[in-house]
């Protein structure tokens, strides 16, 4: 029972959390013939009502701001992360070395965070008399269940329609417990597409095939740049890949499994790295002074030309890289098939 924020006597039960912002938090709430959402700013409250009987579409439109801010957090974090391993000295206890760290696994919580819950839309309901935007709606998995929810009660009020009346391309509404066909005027649209953008299709196609091509080099070459640039790629398609895998809108598209495929290999890549230029300071040095090195330059000792181990690791880095590149090239020239 809410008496404070919208009257006495009037039950209201929350449909979202609230979404904050730099600008201001909103949420909806569902009474018995009508919707509320609420916007706070500050100091100052405010509320859009929204009646069933008045609805005449839902829309949602997935947008590409979730995919920039995947960029964002990501470089964050890997900038936070090379800095660290670069001039941090972990066995000093000194305060610096502190921050680095906690900078360094904030942005990376922040960037997990970001990938859990999914990606971006932007979600309108249309009245005879407007067009307001749902700000409290900003993800799709999250958006696609209430807007499912409100478009089976405005269903209710408004009476069924006869599917002749359908239009073109409309699928039907899903909730949890009733399967409706929507009316033409209220309806949600699905997003069936892959990839968040063909922008983000290049990009995962050319990093791979990039990164293919240095690693094949790498294993008849040895020098320190192309170990630099190796570890550069590893770590961009490590985020590429959770990006991408993150930001494709249907479960079962090519895009994310490739998105998981290239976070599991070059994550596990990366470690094995890790790992293994920890093992060779530590057979190098004093034990005491194996933790108080500086990392980077360990694992940029680890060549495929001096160890066997690590020359299969790239060797199937490289085989699986071609294989996500020229996959990523064949969905970019060949025509898709339509559903």
């Amino acid at each position: 029972m809410v008496t404070t924020l919208f009257g006495d006597n009037q039950d209201y039960r929350l449909l979202s959390r609230s979404r904050t912002t730099l600008l201001g938090s909103w949420s909806l709430w569902e009474g018995s013939d009508h919707f509320v959402q609420m916007e706070v700013l500050g100091f100052q409250e405010t509320h859009q009502r929204f009646y069933f009987d008045d609805i005449r579409a839902f829309t949602l439109r997935a947008t590409n701001r979730g995919f920039w801010m995947h960029l964002f957090l990501g470089g964050l974090t890997v900038a936070a992360a090379g800095v660290g391993l670069r001039w941090s000295n972990p066995g000093s206890g000194r305060t610096v070395d502190w921050i680095l760290l906690a900078l360094a696994v904030s942005f990376a919580l922040a960037w997990l965070v970001h990938a859990i819950l999914g990606p971006t839309c932007v979600c309108h309901v249309i009245t005879p008399v407007q067009n307001a935007r749902l700000r409290a709606l900003g993800r799709i998995r999250s958006a696609r269940k209430i807007l499912f929810h409100l478009t089976y009660r405005a269903e209710l009020v408004q009476g069924p329609v006869s599917e002749d009346l359908l239009l073109p391309g409309a699928a039907p509404a899903v909730t949890s417990e009733v399967r409706l066909t929507p009316r033409p005027d209220v309806q949600v649209p699905l997003d069936k597409v892959g990839a968040g953008s063909t922008l983000l299709r290049v990009v995962v196609t050319s990093l791979a095939l990039l990164n293919a091509a240095f690693l094949s080099g790498f294993l008849i070459w040895d020098s320190y740049a192309l170990r630099v640039v190796q570890l550069f790629l590893t770590v961009t398609l490590l985020g590429v890949g959770i990006t991408c895998a993150a930001t494709s809108r249907a479960a079962g598209v090519l895009f994310r499994r490739i998105g998981w495929a290239l976070f599991a290999v070059d994550g596990l890549v990366f470690l094995l790295w890790y790992a293994y230029g920890v093992y060779m300071t530590s057979i190098s040095r004093p034990p005491r002074a194996a933790f108080e090195v500086n990392f980077a330059w360990d694992m940029l000792r680890t060549s495929p030309h001096t160890s066997t181990f690590w020359f299969w690791v790239v060797a199937v880095n490289a085989v699986f890289s071609a294989v996500v590149g020229f996959i990523g090239l064949a969905s970019l020239v060949l025509p898709e098939r339509r559903r």
